[in-house]
């Protein structure tokens, strides 16, 4: 009678002390997954290069592999021109995607970007770069696929931009959308050395943008009104493409978080800002990014003119203008 319950009060203690053993891989093993990344991921792919009346035309695709919808319309492609050491030379065509719609899941959008040939000069290798999304509009799973490359040699000769009375302006021979030209800036190093006797053409006068005066003022709702004065202070006129003048304002903490991010566009009706040109603008920072800061704090609001640095100025580092704040005041 004892053993047979010993034998029933053992039963369920015996059920309970099973374990289900899984087996690991070993150290150093690749784990392969399977199905798209979740969440959104554009990535681009160079597909091909043609080179027609003075310009280099690149195919690429886009494609959505992640799991969810991408609105394109603050997508941004930017091109970048490199020489073989990977300086880079000038920005190369850029267009922003807001007449086409969204990409899918899976969807693929297709197009071609152009690159002037102006400092593309024969026996030179240069690497073309194409990024998707350069404003960081679209919040990725996978923001280190975006860019894709392009290596070639260029086709026209140095000596074609050594004319007497060289500096004036030639116009975009196929018009492209983004594509900035500026003909006569000296080229970059060569992959194999041209003859002593060229001289490389005179440099022209470059733009530097800066901006001369910043204000942030509280309004009744909560939000910040942020008005500036930018400032042509350099040599040569600044040409703009399609993007305008691209701006970034943001509150820099020591963690490096940043916080109100805006990413305005400047309306500026001209296609060029002649040198010693003033141009005024203004924002609204929503009084939902405002109220993330700490009310009676201190804060320094960084501006930045040229934030996609499209523009080709003789100084890349004086685009940052610091607006002191104190929040709710």
């Amino acid at each position: 009678m004892r053993q047979f319950l010993f034998l029933l009060l053992a039963l369920p203690f015996a059920g309970l002390a099973q374990i289900k053993t899984t087996t690991r891989p070993a150290a150093g093993t690749t784990i392969k997954m399977n199905g798209p990344v979740q969440g959104k991921d554009l990535t681009v792919v160079i597909t091909g290069m043609q080179y027609k009346n003075g310009v280099f035309l690149f195919s690429y695709t886009v494609k959505n592999t992640g799991t969810e919808t991408v609105d394109l319309k603050e997508v941004v492609m930017q091109g970048n021109l490199y020489d073989k050491d990977l300086k880079l030379i000038k920005p190369a065509g850029s267009i922003t995607l807001m007449y086409e719609g969204s990409l899918s899941p899976g969807q693929e959008y297709k197009s071609t970007l152009g690159c002037s040939e102006d400092k593309v000069y024969k026996n030179w290798n240069y690497n073309y770069r194409l990024k998707v999304d350069d404003a960081n509009k679209v919040a990725e799973t996978n923001e280190n696929n975006n860019i894709a490359e392009h290596t070639f040699t260029g086709i026209k000769d140095i000596m074609a931009d050594v004319k007497p009375g060289a500096g004036s302006e030639k116009t975009n021979p196929m018009n492209l959308k983004g594509t900035r030209v500026d003909y006569t800036a000296p080229p970059p190093t060569s992959a194999s050395a041209p003859p002593a006797q060229q001289a490389p053409p005179p440099a022209q006068p470059k733009p530097d943008l800066v901006i001369t005066a910043g204000s942030m003022v509280r309004k009744p709702d909560g939000s910040y009104e942020v008005s500036f004065t930018i400032k042509n202070i350099g040599a040569g006129a600044a040409t703009l493409s399609s993007n305008g003048i691209r701006m970034f304002g943001r509150v820099r903490e020591e963690d490096g978080f940043e916080r109100m991010a805006s990413y305005p566009t400047v309306a500026y009706t001209g296609k060029t800002i002649p040198p010693g040109e003033i141009v005024r603008g203004s924002y609204i920072v929503a009084a939902g990014a405002a109220n993330t800061l700490t009310y009676g704090l201190a804060y320094q609001y960084y501006l930045t003119v040229d934030s996609i640095k499209d523009i080709n100025e003789s100084n890349e580092t004086n685009n940052d203008f610091r607006i002191n704040i104190r929040a709710g005041y």
